[in-house]
Formats: C-alpha cells, structure tokens, sequence
C-alpha cells in the first residue's frame, strides 16, 4: 500500500520515506522464508498491478507478466533484508550503518539492474516518488535518480531499527534509540540542501536557456480512441502554439504524444512537420513506429 500510494495517480510521495519499514519490521521478527517470500512478492505483485494499469494493447496475461518481474527486483532486496538484519541489529554501531547502507545500496543496484535487464524496465523507481518535492531532487544533480533512492531507502532502514530499538526500550527497557536514524535524516537532507550551498568558482553560472514544456494531459482510454483524434491534435496544436508563443528555445513533448504513428501515417508526419514549421521552435519528442512484417 505504501508503495502504491508513493507514485501516480496517488501521490503521496512522503509514503516512500516509510514504505519498506514494514519488511524491515517483519524480517526482524524471523518468519519462516516460504512464507516471507510470497507475502512480500505478493504484496508487491499487487503493487505493479496498480501503477502498471495505465498499459494499453497489452494483454492482461502479459502485463500480469510484467508486473511479476518488476515485483521479482524489490522481493529479492526483502530477501537480504531477510537473511542480513536478524543477524545484526543489535550489535555495535558500525556494524549496524554497515549493513543499513548495504541494504541501500542493494536496493540501488537493482533499481539500476532492472533499467536494462532484459532489455530494461526503468519506469518508477523510488527517486520517481518526489516529482512533486523538487526540494527532495536536489541530490540528483550529484548522483542522479541512484542518489535520491538511496537517500530514500537508506531513511527507511534507519527508521525501521529505531522503531526496534524503541520497542525494546519501552517494553524491556534494554537497547537504546538507534543513532543511525539520525545519521539517515542527515542523509536525506544532505543531498536536498547540499546543491543550493555549492557556488561555482568566481561565482560564474552557467548560461539559462529557455524550455518550454508541453503537457497535454490526454487520459490513456481517451488518447487511442480514433473518434477522439482530431480533438487531441488541436489540443496539442493549441497547447504547442501558446508555448511557442513565449519564445522559449526548445519545446519537448512527451513520449508517444500523438495518436497516430508518426513513423507510419504520412499525414501525420505532415502534420508534426507544420506544427513545427508554425512554432519557428526546435521541438523534441518521442514518437512512436509501426512497422509491418512483409513475411507476416
């Protein structure tokens, strides 16, 4: 649920500073393996099924499929969590950053290793969560979306072994609050505040340019229905125009924005190749291809 709610359409991105604190929590409490696994696999099964359902021309066996492998990545990080935090959670301080900046960096890896493992699948990783917190970005400009998810994954481990440490405090009274917790905070707020305190030797800044950013906001079971067509054209032309308008120095569209195959319709081309005449503006877009089998 957690993990769900952090992403679009839900967003609530502070759900992703805690959303694998439960497993932290289960894994400490030793379940047997069988069971560990497909609660965890299960629960993010699910998880995929929600934010994958934006998919169209997909069948459900195939984006059923899909969300099983993007579950596979996250469940094998429950895994280490599994075998590594039962074993270390209370010994001394060190070893306890050691194994929570290791399990942070594992779920880093596999964010990356999923971003081209069978041919790559980079959508939503955590770093994705904040595209509302630009404050919580900041990091990205040292270490890309890998820095921001660590920083995120990171608070999640520490926060889970202070919540361990202050169960036991309160019920047993032994164990003692969890100093990593607050080397996690300074952490994750490092990386958002550290960028605005660096200056460029001489105090020299880079040269701004001017982006105009197009958003048309077609819902997906609108965006291919052929009936709908012309009304999305004229939008995007309406929205396009009024960016130009303001004499950015590039417009970008989004991935996939036009309803018709740009590499396959020939008015289609026609169409992007006039709108783009029309803006006197460079405009950078994804479009997408239809190519026939001539075999088929």
């Amino acid at each position: 649920l957690l993990h769900t709610i952090a992403f679009p359409p839900f967003n609530i991105p502070e759900a992703a500073f805690v959303c694998v604190v439960p497993v932290f929590l289960y894994a400490l409490r030793k379940p047997r393996w069988i069971e560990f696994l497909v609660v965890t696999f299960s629960a993010f099964l699910i998880s995929w099924l929600v934010l994958l359902e934006w998919l169209r021309h997909v069948t459900i066996g195939g984006t059923i499929a899909l969300a099983a492998v993007m579950a596979l990545f996250p469940t094998a990080w429950c895994a280490v969590v599994r075998w590594a935090m039962p074993r270390a959670p209370w010994s001394d301080l060190l070893t306890r950053l050691v194994a929570i900046v290791g399990l942070a960096a594992v779920w880093t890896l596999l964010e990356w290793t999923r971003s081209w493992f069978l041919t790559g699948f980079p959508w939503l990783p955590i770093a994705a969560s904040m595209w509302q917190r630009p404050m919580m970005l900041q990091g990205a400009a040292i270490g890309g979306a890998w820095l921001v998810g660590f920083s995120i994954i990171f608070f999640n481990v520490a926060l889970g072994s202070y919540l361990q440490g202050l169960w036991l405090w309160v019920k047993e009274r032994r164990g003692r609050f969890a100093p990593e917790f607050y080397v996690a905070i300074l952490v994750l707020f490092g990386t958002s505040f550290g960028v605005f305190v660096r200056e460029r030797p001489g105090g020299a800044r880079e040269a701004w340019f001017r982006a105009g950013f197009m958003q048309p906001y077609i819902p997906q079971h609108v965006k291919w229905d052929e009936s709908q067509r012309e009304q999305i054209l004229a939008v995007i032309e309406r929205v396009n125009g009024s960016l130009a308008a303001r004499n950015p120095d590039v417009i970008l569209w989004p991935e996939a924005v036009t309803p018709i195959p740009m590499f396959w319709d020939p008015a289609m081309r026609d169409w992007v190749e006039r709108v783009t005449d029309e803006s006197r503006v460079p405009i950078l877009m994804g479009a997408h291809a239809f190519e026939r089998n001539p075999h088929a």
